[in-house]
């Protein structure tokens, strides 16, 4: 079977909603794809099924036992092997026809950040360390590239943001507001991360690693397959412009555990309250 027939058989259930053109836009773009655990590892085999056909991998880990309850490319065949290797085998069992480039199996850093993002069409953000997240949020704002950024929390919650980085009124991660005295404010005392170039030295990052990574998570697969399926559908409705979305400093929360589905903003007053309480009631 040639590559047209079936790519067209793979796609005739989401053809009978999107468009031909539309599915175009999807099959034509390049994704930067990097960290495949629990949520990004689906978020890869759901869009190869949606007919991307190129995409660039990063990943520095391999699967592990304990990847084996959440993490879809991790089975007793690939334990011990390279994360982006696994993936790659994965979808081209999907689309033998798609073109994958397995940039490197290493950390996501400032230094190898715009060679992983640079000419492609969307980045989805797996990564779950800040000196990799902020560099890669940086770049992708000067590029215009947009980046899909979905993240597990406190066991059974889960964040969808989407960062639209080709519009000019698209807020980022060190200026969520459009008012500079409120973002001021908010690096000041909620400690925002600000870009400079100090903030993006290799010591700076260490320092956030050190910070925000003190203690490893505990994550369940019913919540990392929820944010992967919402996450797909944000990154679709972007390719296609189609369908509503929510751009950051707005964000999708759920918690399935508590039947809960939320669009709320980052700066939300829970997240004030809280912070108010760790920094002076807990004195």
């Amino acid at each position: 079977m040639n590559e047209h027939d079936f790519v067209a058989g793979m796609l005739e259930q989401s053809a009978r909603f999107y468009g031909q053109d539309d599915l175009e836009k999807i099959k034509t773009v390049r994704v930067a794809h990097a960290g495949f655990g629990g949520v990004g590892a689906l978020i890869l085999e759901l869009l190869a099924r949606w007919g991307v056909k190129r995409f660039r991998l990063l990943d520095m880990d391999k699967y592990e036992l304990s990847n084996l309850n959440r993490q879809v490319f991790a089975t007793s065949k690939t334990i011990g092997q390279f994360k982006t290797e696994a993936a790659a085998k994965r979808i081209k069992e999907i689309n033998p026809y798609v073109d994958v480039e397995v940039q490197k199996c290493e950390r996501m850093t400032n230094h190898n950040v715009v060679s992983f993002i640079q000419d492609a069409d969307v980045i989805i953000n797996g990564i779950d360390f800040p000196s990799g997240q902020l560099p890669l949020h940086y770049h992708a704002q000067k590029l215009k590239i947009p980046v899909i950024n979905p993240h597990c929390m406190q066991v059974t919650k889960a964040t969808i943001e989407v960062f639209d980085y080709r519009r000019e009124d698209q807020q980022s991660i060190d200026a969520p507001t459009k008012n500079p005295w409120v973002n001021h404010l908010m690096h000041k005392y909620l400690k925002l991360f600000q870009f400079n170039e100090d903030s993006l030295s290799d010591e700076s990052l260490e320092k956030a690693d050190k910070r925000f990574c003190s203690k490893r998570g505990v994550t369940l697969n019913y919540v990392t397959n929820l944010a992967a399926c919402l996450a797909v559908a944000e990154t679709i409705k972007l390719l296609t412009g189609k369908g509503k979305q929510v751009l950051y400093p707005s964000q999708i929360m759920i918690d399935p555990q508590r039947l809960s589905f939320n669009i709320r903003s980052v700066y939300s007053l829970e997240r004030y309250i809280n912070f108010m309480k760790e920094r002076f009631l807990k004195k």
